[in-house]
């Protein structure tokens, strides 16, 4: 049975660092147990109801693009009532096995942007995100009635932090540095705020708004 919860795994590499060894969103490189491909291996793919469906976006110069339909690269951020922020319009593709789910992750990562820095010859110029959704249609005992449950597994690679001196980057390069450090950095606050307000310390307001990420 589904419980209605968001899971989100988040990576957060050094630009320099090799990422294959981290979190695997690199096409061709070694998939250790940790990666995300590992990790749709242990969803349970047995007849309870339940329906997988995949996404992937990449947030890029604050714009959210369709890893699925590259086309879409400018999505709108909403916010659900009861199922917390979503990227408008973004591709679900159904599911039914292992190998779909990593010939769809494939296929969004060979979408993803990416350039040549002096760190990194395939430096990730954005922030990629893989949704794993799980939807559970039951009948509802109190009200007789059809819901849904909905959970989420959402696996994150962050673009890594940028020094212009060390990424040698000028022009496209250094707007989209400044843009994955901008983003970093409104994570991080969002993180801090939300720590506070765990810890019982004076209500902060947690700034979402600063950031698609």
């Amino acid at each position: 049975m589904i419980k209605e919860t968001q899971q989100t795994i988040i990576t957060d590499p050094d630009t320099a660092v090799e990422k294959s060894f981290t979190f695997d969103f690199s096409y061709d490189s070694f998939s250790p147990p940790g990666d995300p491909k590992h990790a749709s291996q242990d969803i349970v793919w047995d007849d309870l109801g339940i329906k997988v469906e995949a996404s992937m976006m990449e947030i890029y110069n604050e714009k959210v693009k369709d890893l699925f339909n590259p086309s879409s690269d400018n999505l709108k951020v909403r916010d659900h009532p009861s199922q917390g922020p979503y990227a408008d319009g973004l591709t679900r593709s159904a599911v039914s096995s292992y190998d779909e789910i990593t010939a769809l992750m494939d296929a969004g990562i060979m979408a993803r942007t990416t350039a040549s820095t002096n760190m990194n010859a395939t430096s990730s110029r954005a922030h990629t995100i893989f949704q794993i959704i799980l939807t559970q249609s039951q009948v509802d005992p109190t009200t007789a009635k059809m819901m849904d449950k909905v959970s989420r597994i959402n696996l994150i690679d962050l673009a890594g932090s940028e020094r212009a001196a060390s990424t040698g980057a000028t022009g496209a390069r250094l707007k989209e540095g400044a843009a994955i450090n901008q983003s970093l950095s409104a994570l991080g606050n969002c993180i801090s705020a939300l720590a506070d307000n765990a810890n019982g310390k004076k209500k902060t307001l947690v700034p979402y708004r600063n950031s698609k990420l």
